[in-house]
């Protein structure tokens, strides 16, 4: 249905890694402080410097130098942290950072989506089409939230059901009700939304369930779902969010347990509430760093029943949403709520966590507020934020390759004018590749004139 092609480039043994894993540099000059035929003999001089051995010819071949100075003046292979350091003191180098693994920027599309994929995934508004049909394009990433664990604190989840994948586990059952079983259907299609290979934002995530198979239970069933879900990601190292399509009535207790999961590095994404009121009167809507998602209709109409205000972060498809049902393992069904719409953003951040890395919540709430189409939301009052969810197409994603492990030698590596940010895109091969493509389109522009 969807597949995505990973190149990497064979590896360079340069100075003198036995790694071929996460060594990979990419050194870059002062403009003209080093020419290409000397930079041999510049890196041999700062190993021995650093009482390193010289490059062999081999190493020397592999090593990538030919870059033309009117593109990018440097080189890059495997380099030792030793060499690293040695390279980076030196007044003729500008920085240092990673050279990533970069992914053929393909858009995978699905074209038997429900409209709320199409929504999220394209920043004009559907034209046409029902909202009862999947006939609508989705188009992702097929990371699709590999890695990335998200906790349905809910009514439970068919976890046999074909669209899960098997990628569905029971987690904790929480107050009275059946463990592992979801007698309401409510959570069910949530994580439908959430993960589910046809229907869901984050194809290739992990859905754990914890849960309260009737869709009723106390505030401390749901603090106890919190801490369970926190608990386990902790243990499992995973990436995690917790989706909670529940409201309460304030409640200091709940805001209390959901800010704390926040400051342990945990994402939790909520409904706004189906009161047609402001979200700050319910728990854990109101809390300040939680996403709270507010939910829409097909034509990108406020949902008439779904709450709003300034504590709203973000609105999401919650009108005619087919998702999965629970008469049995095929069963699909349709509902409306911002309960619906919490799980199209929950997904999303399972989606970008594999896509753009691991990030803190407060960085994700952010980047999530950036990616948005803006004022594109009818039926809102004049304090709730026009903002409508969108995953970023995956070609338009200006950080689908964040670089780490920058090594500025010196503070003007810091400007916010650096190459290095020109270099976070979405391309072929990695990114010396690209440098070498256009050296070569410079060096063919050079010949015609």
């Amino acid at each position: 249905m969807y597949s995505s092609i990973l190149w990497t480039l064979c590896s360079l043994v340069v100075v003198i890694s036995a790694q071929t894993n996460n060594t990979g540099y990419i050194v870059r000059f002062h403009s003209a402080r080093v020419a290409k035929e000397n930079r041999r003999t510049w890196i041999d001089n700062q190993l021995n410097r650093a009482s390193l051995p010289p490059l062999t010819d081999a190493q020397a071949t592999s090593l990538k130098i030919g870059w033309e100075s009117s593109v990018f003046d440097g080189f890059a292979g495997d380099i030792t942290p030793e060499a690293v350091t040695a390279f980076k003191s030196h007044a003729d180098v500008w920085y240092i950072e990673s050279d990533p693994l970069a992914k053929v920027a393909t858009a995978i599309t699905q074209d038997n989506a429900p409209w709320g994929l199409q929504r999220i995934s394209q920043r004009d508004p559907i034209q046409g089409g029902s909202a009862s049909q999947t006939n609508f394009d989705y188009t992702f990433d097929d990371s699709a939230g590999r890695g990335v664990d998200i906790y349905i604190v809910d009514t439970g989840v068919r976890i046999t059901h074909t669209d899960l994948a098997g990628r569905a586990e029971f987690g904790r059952s929480l107050g009275a009700g059946v463990p592992g079983q979801d007698i309401e259907g409510h959570g069910t299609h949530v994580a439908g939304i959430a993960a589910g290979t046809l229907h869901g934002v984050a194809k290739n995530a992990r859905i754990v369930a914890v849960m309260n198979d009737d869709g009723t239970g106390s505030g401390s069933d749901i603090i106890a779902g919190i801490n369970f879900a926190v608990q386990a990601a902790a243990g499992s190292g995973r990436p995690s969010v917790i989706n909670l399509s529940i409201t309460t009535p304030g409640s200091q207790a709940i805001d209390d347990a959901v800010e704390n999961a926040i400051s342990l590095g945990v994402h939790v994404v909520v409904a706004a509430g189906n009161e047609n009121t402001d979200a700050s009167l319910s728990s854990p809507a109101r809390s300040s760093s939680v996403i709270t998602v507010g939910a829409t209709d097909i034509n990108d109409n406020r949902a008439s029943f779904s709450n709003f205000g300034p504590d709203v972060t973000v609105w999401a498809p919650g009108v005619s949403i087919i998702s999965l049902g629970i008469s049995d393992d095929n069963a699909v069904k349709t509902l409306d709520g911002t309960s619906m719409a919490s799980p199209f953003v929950a997904g999303l951040v399972a989606y970008l966590l594999a896509l753009e890395g691991n990030m803190s919540p407060a960085a994700m709430k952010q980047r999530i507020r950036a990616l948005t189409t803006t004022s594109a939301i009818a039926g809102l009052p004049s304090n709730t934020t026009n903002v409508l969810v969108f995953n970023g197409e995956i070609l338009k994603l200006s950080s689908a390759f964040p670089i780490s492990d920058a090594y500025p030698a010196d503070a003007a590596a810091t400007s916010s004018n650096t190459p290095s940010q020109a270099l976070q895109q979405s391309i072929l091969g990695s990114v010396d590749d690209l440098v070498n493509a256009f050296a070569a389109l410079a060096q063919a522009a050079q010949r015609s004139n």
